[in-house]
């Protein structure tokens, strides 16, 4: 009885250690984005039902700004990125709000009251987010004119680092 324990304990492991090997595998295979990859364009529906693709922008320097309200270092952030917004949108700057699966009323009341003048989009069924690997929130993607990615942050950024990453997309 215990050589038989044994035997389907030895299975489990193996079976384990071959399925940890795919997914590792899997994960550096040459899909994530990174630094210089070109941008995934994507069409969804902006607040006012009208669609907005990626492409809209091109020419502009563009952060994605994957968030939800639901989480509190996006509620955090939504000033920072509103005032970077204005400083810069008469340069050639925009910020795309893509929010994370949530209900247009709801998502359309939580704009409304932090005073946001950004282009916000719906993400239904989180495909955008997936594509951009946007598995925590806020996490942000900065866009060059040519649509090339130029950082991504993972958590809340302040006004100060988003500047930083801002002014390597500006427009020339």
């Amino acid at each position: 009885m215990n050589h038989r324990i044994l035997q389907w304990l030895m299975v489990i492991v193996i079976l384990g250690l071959a399925g940890f090997t795919w997914i590792s595998h899997k994960s550096n295979s040459g899909d994530s984005l990174h630094q210089g990859s070109p941008a995934i364009d994507f069409k969804l529906k902006a607040l006012d039902g009208i669609d907005l693709s990626l492409a809209d922008y091109k020419g502009k320097g563009i952060i994605l700004n994957f968030w939800g309200t639901f989480c509190k270092p996006c509620r955090e952030e939504m000033p920072a990125l509103e005032s970077q917004f204005q400083k810069y949108k008469d340069k050639g700057i925009v910020v795309i709000g893509i929010d994370a699966s949530e209900p247009q009323n709801t998502v359309s009341a939580y704009v409304k009251a932090l005073g946001v003048h950004f282009p916000i989009v719906l993400d239904p069924g989180l495909e955008v987010a997936n594509a951009y690997q946007a598995n925590e929130l806020p996490y942000s993607v900065f866009i060059t004119p040519d649509g090339h990615i130029s950082h991504i942050n993972i958590g809340q950024m302040d006004e100060q680092i988003i500047e930083k990453y801002l002014k390597t997309v500006l427009p020339k």
